[in-house]
C-alpha cells in the first residue's frame, strides 16, 4: 500500500510516497495547508500512483478535526481536515492524527519485540506518545518539564556560562522522564526531536541517569529515535493501513 503522506509541523512540512514502511524520498518546505497541496500535487506526479492520503498535525485531533494547535499554524483549528484532504487529491483518506502519535507508532514499528514503547520528542515541549499492545496515545508530560526540557531550554542551558549547563538539562529531562516511566512503565524511552540528531550529547549516558531515578523494580532502557525527519510520515503511513 503507498500512502501519500504529510507532516504537518510547526515551521516545516515533511512529504513522501510512502510504500510499506519505506519513504521514497523525503520533501521538506514551509509549513502550510498550502504547502501540503502544492507539494503532494507534485509528488504525485513524480511518484507511482498512491492508494491513500495520509496527515499528522500538531495539537488535539478528533475525527480528523483540529481542535487545539500550538505554534505558529494559524488557520488549522476547525478545519475538516478529512475532507480537505479528499478534495485536494482525490484519493481515500488515512489516518489524520497527532504528529506525536504518528512518530511514536513509526518508531515501535522500529522496535517489533518491545510491548510498550514510550516517545518523546524535544521540540517546543516534549510530545509524548505511548505505544502499547498495538495502541497508541498521546500523554501529558506537565510543567515545569515542557519548559525546562524544551530544545530552547537546551540551547539557553548549553549557551550560558555555567560549565554545568548541559548536565543540569540532562538533570531536568531524567527527571522528566523519570515521572513519566512510573506512570506509564514502558520498557523503552525513545528520544527523537531536533536536539536528538546522531552525535547529540544528550542521549550517552541517559539510560542510567533514569534509572537512577526509577524503584528497583522498574528498569528500563533509552534509545535514539532512529526514523529521524521521515517519523511522521512513515508513523502515518502505517496507521493508513
Amino acid at each position: 500500500m503507498r500512502v501519500l503522506a504529510f507532516d504537518l509541523g510547526g515551521t516545516r512540512l515533511k512529504a513522501a510516497a510512502v510504500d510499506g514502511d519505506q519513504p521514497e524520498g523525503l520533501v521538506v518546505a514551509p509549513s502550510s495547508l498550502a504547502s501540503v497541496a502544492e507539494v503532494g500535487r507534485r509528488i504525485l506526479d513524480d511518484a507511482a500512483a498512491c492508494d491513500a492520503v495520509a496527515l499528522a498535525v500538531p495539537g488535539t485531533v478528533v475525527g480528523g478535526v483540529v481542535q487545539v494547535v500550538p505554534g505558529k499554524l494559524d488557520g488549522l483549528v476547525g478545519v475538516d481536515l478529512r475532507a480537505w484532504l479528499a478534495d485536494a487529491f482525490g484519493l481515500p483518506v488515512g489516518a489524520v492524527v497527532n504528529d506525536a502519535h504518528a512518530f511514536g507508532w513509526a518508531e515501535a514499528a522500529a522496535r517489533p519485540g518491545r510491548r510498550r514503547v514510550l516517545t518523546v520528542t524535544i521540540g517546543t515541549g516534549l510530545g509524548t506518545a505511548l505505544v502499547a499492545d498495538g495502541e497508541v496515545r498521546g500523554l501529558l508530560s506537565g510543567q515545569p518539564f515542557e519548559a525546562r526540557c524544551s530544545a530552547a531550554a537546551l540551547a539557553a542551558e548549553t549557551s550560558s556560562a555555567r560549565a554545568a549547563g548541559l548536565d543540569a538539562y540532562r538533570a531536568d529531562l531524567a527527571d522528566a522522564l523519570a515521572a513519566l516511566c512510573f506512570a506509564h512503565e514502558p520498557e523503552v524511552v525513545v528520544l527523537g526531536g531536533g536536539p536528538m540528531q546522531p552525535g547529540n550529547n544528550v542521549e550517552p549516558g541517559m539510560r542510567n541517569l533514569l534509572n537512577e531515578r526509577l524503584a528497583p523494580w522498574l528498569e528500563v532502557d533509552v534509545e535514539a529515535a532512529v526514523s529521524g525527519d521521515a517519523g511522521g510520515v512513515v508513523g502515518v503511513a502505517l496507521l493508513s493501513r
